[in-house]
């Protein structure tokens, strides 16, 4: 058998040189799936979002006016009550307050001194900019790995197949030499059905193969966001140009799902300020220039003569006393979500250390398996030559010669199911140290 791929790996202390496995069409469908994928297009959104809130709570920071044109009709008047001592009445006197039509115009404007509430929350919005990007490089990462893994996985399909289709011709060759030795009695007739048999359970295998690789396709388009995307045959008579990538256990390097939950602690940290910020003082300017006028048929509201000009600054500070425990209670809650996250943020970094280890400890077996499957096909194809010649010379029997041939046909599948194996702890090795964007660089 061919070699599927070069794999030449040199192995150092907690350190090895891999070749990952990218070709041409690898790249190509890494590239689509960083352009179309929704998941990504949809974590673009997310900052583009988070960014116009940080614009949204800077506008915060300045004055602020608006405009206001109010016209009333008071089909009843308000009814103002003066005690009746005040002239020397027996009783109160009632009377009507104001006219039935009213308008108002005027400007106002406001100022927020900026407080610690405020500049909390603007520090929040940048930092939760940076969480989405953090997010989008994770979804980012999540898409190379899927597309790597799926495309490994029909890479690995079309070489099993070409492999069960090589061996359906070799079956086909030992029915052509059976029929000759019962042409010449030299082997029983049922011998042509038996292989007959034989090669119609290898072309169920071809007919579910098929239906895999076109499931694997169409995963690989999903991700892509291409479904018209045309596969090409593979060429897998070739060994292909691999560029070599230095991997190890670096101990700064911090996966970012590590990096994600650090970004969350930072903005809950943030929280339980502003939550503390709650027993603050809150200060304001503000000022307000109008006009009103009160006339008892509506349209004289439009003799600019009659209206009476209003003209006010004030400062305004709300100093809050008692909110029943609320303010106290949301700090408490805001720093029991930090010592989750804290939590969190230890597991996460305890499992990635285990995960590290065991994924190159992973990649050193199958890199193993492969040298002892590439092995087993030398030893088994010597086996079925030999059994080949005998069988033809009516020396061996038939059932000798298919077990040889199934032989030589699984040790080529399972040299193709560890080179599987070996690209995808290859694929967890580059996760761990956060080198899966590598790929798309080659």
């Amino acid at each position: 058998m061919k070699k599927l791929f070069l794999i030449l790996i040199n192995v150092q202390l907690f350190t090895c040189v891999v070749f990952s496995q990218v070709d041409n069409v690898h790249k190509d469908l890494l590239r689509m799936a960083l352009e179309n994928n929704r998941e990504i297009q949809k974590a673009e959104l997310d900052i583009a979002k988070s960014e116009q809130q940080v614009k949204q709570v800077k506008s915060y920071t300045l004055p602020q006016l608006s405009g206001s044109v109010d016209v009333k009709d008071y089909f009843e008047l308000p009814i103002v009550i003066f005690p009746g001592e005040l002239i020397g009445a027996p009783s109160d006197i009632e009377a009507h307050m104001g006219r039935p039509y009213n308008g108002d115009v005027g400007i106002n404007a406001s100022y927020l001194i900026p407080n610690q509430a405020l500049l909390t929350d603007l520090k929040t919005a940048k930092e939760s900019t940076e969480l989405y990007k953090l997010l989008k490089i994770k979804t980012e990462e999540d898409v190379i790995y899927q597309v790597s893994y799926l495309y490994y996985c029909y890479l690995a399909s079309w070489e099993s197949l070409k492999i069960i289709e090589e061996n359906i011709e070799i079956l086909k060759e030992n029915k052509r030499i059976a029929a000759n030795l019962v042409n010449n009695d030299m082997a029983l007739p049922t011998d042509t059905n038996r292989i007959v048999v034989k090669i119609n359970d290898l072309e169920k295998q071809v007919n579910l193969i098929e239906a895999s690789l076109l499931e694997q396709e169409n995963g690989i388009r999903l991700l892509i966001g291409n479904k018209d995307y045309q596969f090409l045959e593979p060429n897998l008579n070739i060994e292909l140009n691999q560029n070599n990538q230095e991997i190890g256990l670096v101990d700064s390097v911090k996966r970012t799902d590590i990096l994600i939950l650090e970004k969350q602690l930072e903005i809950e940290n943030l929280q339980i300020k502003k939550s503390k910020t709650a027993y603050r003082p809150t200060t304001s300017l503000y000022a307000s220039y109008a006009y009103n006028a009160q006339q008892n048929d509506f349209g004289d509201l439009f003799k600019l003569d009659d209206w009476n000009n209003i003209s006010l600054i004030g400062l305004k500070m709300t100093i809050p006393i008692f909110s029943g425990g609320r303010n106290k209670a949301k700090v408490q809650q805001s720093k029991l979500s930090c010592q989750i996250t804290e939590k969190n943020i230890e597991l996460a970094t305890q499992n990635d250390n285990n995960e590290r280890q065991q994924a190159l400890k992973k990649y050193y077996t199958q890199k193993e398996n492969c040298e002892i499957q590439f092995d087993n096909i030398k030893q088994t194809d010597d086996i079925y030559k030999v059994s080949s010649l005998k069988y033809e010379e009516g020396l061996l029997p038939l059932t000798e010669l298919l077990i040889s041939t199934s032989d030589l046909s699984n040790a080529k599948l399972s040299y193709t199911k560890s080179l599987l194996e070996l690209f995808m702890a290859e694929l967890d090795v580059l996760k761990s140290n956060c080198n899966l964007n590598t790929l798309t660089n080659k």
